[in-house]
């Protein structure tokens, strides 16, 4: 190996889906202070719910060769990092990470905001580096995300999950030959991911398709299953069938 490898940074591919235009703010300085630690390359999905030409304007500014896309409100940000996955396979981009990102703002909770700093401190400086330095040193490491965020539903005496997804995880599962014991996730869907893990999966499963049957609009899970959410938990299952870990900072 050369010595001009050993220094090289890691390429980062930053996926980003904004819903709430106000939430940009805050996430531009943590995304900026990346050019120190590694190469990243963003990606932004502005949904039609921020309907806003101006925060187009403020990523375009903030950062200028960023590959920015507009669609409908369709699987919320699932729906939105379905089609940036998209993007960068048709790109045929290239880079060792990807972070999936978005504005998590959960208006019908009581502690939406207290959720939502506790995903967001994987963007923070003091934790990037580390974590990266963290995929370096355990291959095994496929996914690392906020450790009071990593859940588990799936009861293995019932052989079923608590969730109102029981029979939607199910068909998932037998869709895309899920091979795997146990299904341990990042609730929220905010991590990092070693970029082979997805570009295997979505090079066999196209990310349009899977959008393609996501519900429309704000959608819950609180009273029915739904295809949103059940693919939130399949995202971190596509490392574990894989042979990765999930690992929490």
């Amino acid at each position: 190996m050369h010595l001009k490898d050993m220094d090289k940074k890691p390429e980062v591919a930053v996926f980003c889906h904004l819903f709430y235009g106000h939430t940009y703010s805050s996430l531009v300085a943590d995304l900026k202070a990346f050019y120190s630690v590694c190469s990243p390359r963003y990606f932004f999905n502005v949904s039609g719910g921020a309907n806003n030409h101006s925060l187009i304007g403020e990523i375009r500014k903030d950062f200028p060769k960023a590959i920015l896309i507009s669609t409908p409100n369709i699987g919320k940000d699932i729906g939105g990092k379905l089609a940036l996955m998209q993007v960068y396979l048709t790109l045929e981009m290239k880079s060792d990470y990807l972070l999936l990102l978005h504005d998590k703002v959960s208006p019908q909770t009581l502690n939406g905001q207290k959720w939502r700093n506790e995903l967001l401190q994987i963007i923070k400086a003091p934790y990037v580096a580390g974590l990266l330095e963290l995929f370096k040193k355990e291959q095994a490491v496929g996914i690392i995300g906020a450790t009071a965020h990593i859940s588990n539903e799936y009861d293995s005496k019932k052989g079923a999950f608590n969730s109102n997804n029981d029979a939607l995880l199910k068909n998932y599962i037998n869709e895309f030959a899920l091979t795997i014991s146990e299904f341990p996730f990042i609730a929220g869907n905010m991590f990092w991911v070693r970029s082979s893990v997805f570009e295997t999966f979505f090079n066999k499963y196209p990310p349009l398709t899977i959008r393609a049957f996501l519900e429309k609009g704000n959608v819950m899970d609180t009273k029915a299953g739904t295809y949103t959410h059940a693919m939130e938990r399949v995202f971190s299952w596509i490392a574990l069938q894989q042979g990765f870990i999930i690992k929490g900072i």
